[in-house]
């Protein structure tokens, strides 16, 4: 007896001193947090389904003493919705026995591995497997945590979190690849203190689609003694296509880029009969894109597609351009139609471009939502939702530069005249052009 409290002593003095050595780390095996987990099995056959998603919680409760082939080890059990698992933590090292509860008392020697590495300044592993190199930190539930990128698979680890994929594993587990005939995917949704509220939210949940109807995205360009113009990027409608380099047909939107002026800005358009000028899918937290001017050369289907946007990391994220990845860095967050969007800013390379959840690339120099090389003078203007409200404002826009705005300042009893950038003008201008005057467009020739 005298032997098994002088154990649990040095157990709880080692826990302490780790602790002290570990100032501002929080640890992965702890109480008082739920991860909320979803998972889907998915057939493909000759045709593809989808069953139902699942949602389940794991949490850690209580200590465990477990001796091992390596000696005599503190453990919490991890509370899942089918097995419950043993983890203990040691140095930023996460530990997991091979067995479940179930299996301890038929198993003689316990056995555990090393499931998570985050003793390393510049990378981390899982399972031994798979290396994952430092990306940056973000706040976890008022902690600063450092985060991991694997840019071969797209996933990413967090401390204090885990496995953070999207579709390729939990907690305790790594699930890369699909096997012939079906899977199951699962995902970390989120996680929540036991009050429900909200500790990390999974970047596949954090922000809308990017690609969505009812928004309108509004650029400028002109300029440097030529007049500025604008046209709009929107999305209509689902059009289901069947890429040939993809075993199973996926649902796209239609993405249009068409002029607009003073009366249409902010105005419904209806594209019907109209080509669009590309389709564009979300993939988790990718995009993908297919060009219609490649599909126009493709009589024989639709080509292979390609991504455009990856937010699927929470400090780092891509854009594709010119058959180049360009990396752009998180800076803040900023709150676009009433959630909060995370926005990353270019390298060099990438000069003053952001990309913004929700929103894409926010331009002056590197092209629009769809990539498209862009021009001196260029960039978005705002972004808009179906009544007109204004949701976002790019570099390129100004009140002058708001058609909405123009209209305001221009009402009847009012003597001055404005050109389209709503600069006034106390007479009549003598420079042909278009201009507002009480409310009216007037064309000076």
């Amino acid at each position: 007896m005298r032997y098994i409290y002088t154990l649990l002593l040095a157990l709880l003095l080692g826990g302490i001193a780790a602790q002290a050595q570990e100032a501002g780390y929080q640890p992965l095996v702890r109480e008082g947090v739920k991860w909320i987990n979803h998972s889907q099995f998915v057939y493909f056959g000759d045709e593809t389904y989808y069953g139902p998603v699942n949602t389940y919680v794991m949490q850690f409760a209580g200590d465990t003493v477990i001796t091992t082939g390596s000696g005599t080890h503190v453990y919490k059990k991890l509370v899942a919705s089918s097995d419950n698992y043993f983890l203990r933590e040691e140095g930023r090292k996460v530990y997991r026995l091979h067995q479940r509860e179930r299996d301890l008392e038929v198993v003689d020697q316990p056995s555990e591995y090393l499931l998570y590495d985050f003793s390393g300044e510049s990378q981390a592993t899982l399972c031994g497997q798979v290396t994952f190199d430092y990306e940056g930190t973000i706040d976890v539930g008022g902690h600063p945590c450092r985060v991991f990128h694997d840019p071969h698979r797209f996933g990413h680890l967090v401390e204090s979190v885990g496995l953070v994929s999207g579709d390729s594993g939990d907690l305790v587990d790594q699930r890369w690849g699909e096997p012939a005939g079906g899977d199951y995917h699962y995902g970390l949704d989120h996680m929540e203190g036991l009050d429900g509220s909200a500790v990390f939210l999974s970047p596949v949940r954090a922000a809308k689609p990017l690609v969505r109807e009812g928004v309108r995205w509004i650029y400028r360009r002109g300029g440097n003694g030529t007049p500025w113009s604008f046209y709009a990027i929107e999305f209509e409608g689902d059009t289901v296509i069947e890429p040939c380099n993809m075993p199973l047909a996926c649902v796209y939107k239609k993405c249009y880029r068409f002029a607009v002026d003073n009366d249409n800005m902010h105005l419904p358009v209806s594209h019907a009969g109209e080509t669009p000028t590309a389709y564009m899918r979300n993939h988790g937290v990718l995009t993908a894109i297919i060009d219609r001017e490649t599909v126009d050369q493709n009589t024989d289907g639709f080509p292979p597609e390609s991504y455009l946007y990856s937010f699927s990391c929470p400090c780092l994220a891509y854009l594709m351009a010119d058959a180049s990845q360009l990396t752009f860095s998180l800076t803040g967050k900023t709150d676009i139609d009433g959630q909060e969007c995370r926005v990353f800013t270019g390298d060099e390379a990438t000069g003053s471009d952001l990309l913004v959840e929700t929103v894409g690339l926010v331009s002056a120099s590197h092209g629009d939502l769809l990539g498209q090389a862009a021009g001196e003078g260029f960039g978005l203007s705002h972004v808009i939702d179906t009544d007109g409200n204004i949701i976002y404002k790019g570099p390129c826009y100004s009140e002058n530069s708001s058609i909405e705005t123009v209209g305001d300042v221009s009402r009847l009893g009012d003597p001055r005249w404005y050109d389209l950038l709503g600069h006034p003008y106390e007479s009549r201008p003598t420079q042909p052009g278009i201009y507002i005057h009480q409310g009216r467009k007037v064309v000076v020739q």
